[in-house]
């Protein structure tokens, strides 16, 4: 069974064969959790206006207390470990987070947690009272981390606590066990990788999650930091940058399918875009982030979808921003925060899959291709929100493409639609550095039945 949709080919003002639109489904999974990943070593978790972004943007989960500083976080004092830290996160200025200022945080923003524990610095029972004490503080506890990328060769105490891969496997098998004892409702995720580079990335989902004492866990997390090549962003050059996305999402489900057991989930709790710094805070960044945000899910274990991050260190990552940067002093009041091009593009993605129970990839009958040199890379791709039953209610698409499309939605929404998107107002501002959400066409259209996509456009559609 198929739920069609029709869309017309504009090139040049000239319509071209219609495009059917379908539903796949036999794709229609339940939806993922979607959210921001977290740093608050950078982030207030008191400042209101920034709490209300990531409210108003429907981030359903977060991470706690996120990345690397996760590895020397003390819970019982709200802040890393100053006598032993090796994140250099203790030089920071102090924001500390305490059990219940989390809880508050939680509230304001309507979102759950992962919280990821200090298994580098700190022994079993000291993180198994923090995780009670969060629960009986009503912080969700329903997902925990054991440890952030402790693949890492680069970290010297890494490697002194876990020498082998293995190592960490045997250690981490008895937190699990522990932790389930305890918190018999937390789902417990073990550290992978849907890629390697060296020795030690190699055999780490061999030696950890192919290992048999491992078996008690209930998820994989994996962080997915693809280069971009560094070439001039031409029009050209466009389609091939856009369509690495594709292939780096094939090699992802690839890598991560025959290494890491069947029985575990994926928990995808970092990633962006690196490498190519003329892409860095641009619009084309942020379609690339829309390109990864709408491949992931068909990637059926997936049941997290953290892109690195709200505010953090990283001047390229953060979604949101304000008139200090995305770094606000810690005393400050003032802080007016607006998107970043992919902060935008995420919130758009996560609004318009909120209200829905389930999605289903939409295909396109014929696509045009994106790239010919990357195999898969179309210029249409989209999600199709369902409810509970499997009804479609909403449409989220994005189009990597120069060309407009026209849309016949009367196959996926059986009501008057309305079309909510975003685009560069020229092409050259797809490639523009600092493009701010204001500087962005924002269009919000009661289209009925025939809705108009603009070429590099981003767009969710429902009923009016």
């Amino acid at each position: 069974l198929s739920v069609a949709v029709f869309i017309c080919v504009l090139v040049h003002g000239t319509a071209a064969l219609p495009i059917a639109v379908t539903i796949n489904t036999s794709s229609v999974r339940a939806r993922p959790l979607f959210g921001y990943g977290n740093e608050f070593v950078f982030q207030s978790n008191n400042d209101t206006g920034l709490n209300r972004e990531l409210e108003s943007a429907h981030s359903q989960i977060g991470r706690f207390p996120g990345g690397t500083p996760s590895d020397y976080w003390l819970w019982s004092e709200g802040w890393v470990n100053v006598s032993s830290d090796e994140s250099g996160c203790s030089k920071l200025p102090r924001r500390t987070t305490t059990v219940q200022e989390l809880r508050e945080y939680l509230i304001a923003t309507g979102q759950d947690t992962i919280l990821v524990v200090n298994q580098l610095q700190t022994n079993l029972s000291y993180q198994v009272a923090g995780l009670q004490a969060f629960a009986a503080a009503g912080v969700p506890v329903g997902h925990v981390e054991l440890g952030n990328e402790m693949y890492d060769a680069t970290r010297p105490d890494v490697l002194a606590m876990y020498p082998q891969p293995r190592d960490y496997a045997i250690r981490m098998a008895d937190w699990t066990r522990a932790i389930r004892q305890q918190l018999p409702g937390s789902k417990i995720a073990l550290v992978g990788l849907a890629n390697d580079w060296d020795n030690r990335t190699r055999a780490w989902n061999a030696e950890v999650l192919q290992n048999p004492v491992s078996a008690g866990a209930d998820a994989a997390t994996i962080h997915l930091y693809p280069g971009l090549p560094s070439m001039p962003l031409t029009p050209d050059n466009l389609p091939k940058l856009l369509g690495l996305a594709f292939s780096n999402w094939a090699g992802y489900w690839s890598y991560t399918d025959q290494t890491i057991p069947s029985k575990f989930r994926l928990w995808v709790t970092e990633w962006g875009t690196w490498g190519n710094t003329l892409v860095l805070n641009t619009w084309l960044q942020g379609l690339w982030h829309a390109a990864m945000v709408l491949l992931l899910p068909r990637i059926p274990r997936i049941d997290i979808i953290l892109p690195y991050c709200a505010v953090c260190g990283d001047p390229n990552m953060p979604s949101f921003t304000s008139q200090y940067g995305p770094i606000e002093p810690v005393n400050a009041t003032n802080a007016n925060w607006t998107h970043t091009p992919s902060g935008l593009i995420y919130a758009h993605i996560f609004s318009g899959l909120a209200a829905s129970a389930n999605i289903g990839t939409a295909t396109f009958s014929p696509n045009p291709t994106l790239d010919p040199t990357e195999p898969g890379s179309t210029q249409l791709f989209g999600l199709v929100g369902l409810d509970s039953g499997h009804t479609p209610t909403s449409l989220v698409v994005a189009n990597l493409g120069g060309s407009v499309f026209d849309l016949d939605v009367s196959g996926v929404l059986s009501c008057a639609a309305v079309i909510d998107a975003y685009f560069p107002a020229t092409v050259a501002d797809v490639t523009r550095q600092g493009i701010t959400q204001d500087q962005l066409v924002h269009t919000h259209t009661n289209v009925g039945t025939i809705a108009s996509l603009p070429a590099y456009a981003v767009a969710s559609l429902s009923c009016a």
